[in-house]
């Protein structure tokens, strides 16, 4: 019996890699499925955006603006700046003859040249932290309301928008133009970061009057992923143990 369990060890059972191959096929042609689905559950919402929120009802945080449409509220979200650091150093240096010009007494012409070092700039979480922050996406703009903060990200102001990494969390970051500070929207996982920014880039394609050719994009990706969709294996029946052997007839 022990040396049937090094063997396994050593060389590998076939029946367990086979059943580990066949689950992990299994999950990824499910994971392909799920991504299949909820990108067309996208584009359905999109293609009706008009329809998803009501701005005149008590759960639309904002006020809307004259032909402003509404199509996404996420709850929770958190406001991040890019800030310099308190710290600032500086660092120089100077050099020169001192001359005795009396007992006693001496001049020294120097030259002194030196610099100031500032901290570098660090991205921070300056609201939202309680989890009453919202963020608000529109065919117009973003918005971020916070119990200590408001941004707005006109879309026709916008430079970018880039999702950065903190830790495992997600934070897309949104420079607009003649604002001295990067703001952005603490999101969460990637998931979440793939949603809000698919979201952002579709308000900004309507804001140029190009809402249909993004909703034709996303359908060609969901083609590309179907067609390389694979079919689900189904799983292999749990191997079973061999039945015990008769015990040996007593003696006679």
């Amino acid at each position: 019996m022990v040396l049937k369990k090094l063997q396994r060890l050593l060389s590998g059972d076939p029946a367990e890699a086979a059943d580990k191959s066949s689950k992990r096929a299994h999950r990824k042609a499910l994971e392909r499925q799920r991504e299949c689905a909820e990108l067309a559950d996208e584009i359905e919402s999109l293609r009706s955006y008009e329809d998803l929120v009501d701005e005149m009802g008590p759960d639309c945080p904002i006020i809307t603006k004259r032909g402003e449409e509404v199509f996404m509220i996420c709850n929770g979200a958190m406001l991040t700046e890019t800030r310099r650091g308190a710290k600032t150093n500086y660092g120089g240096r100077s050099h020169g003859l001192s001359v005795r010009v009396a007992k006693g007494v001496y001049y020294r012409p120097s030259v002194h040249r030196g610099r100031v070092e500032q901290a570098p700039e660090e991205t921070s979480v300056i609201d939202g932290k309680d989890g009453e922050g919202v963020f608000v996406v529109t065919n117009q703009r973003g918005v971020y309301r916070g119990n200590l903060h408001t941004r707005e990200f006109r879309w026709d102001k916008l430079v970018s928008v880039s999702p950065e990494q903190i830790g495992k969390s997600y934070v897309l970051m949104m420079p607009v133009e003649n604002r001295q500070r990067v703001s952005g929207i603490f999101v969460g996982t990637s998931s979440m970061a793939d949603l809000v920014m698919r979201r952002i880039m579709f308000g900004i394609a309507l804001q140029q009057e190009r809402g249909d050719e993004f909703i034709e994009r996303l359908e060609a990706e969901l083609a590309d992923l179907q067609d390389d969709r694979p079919d689900v294996p189904e799983l292999l029946p749990p191997t079973l143990p061999p039945p015990p052997s008769a015990p040996p007839p007593p003696p006679a």
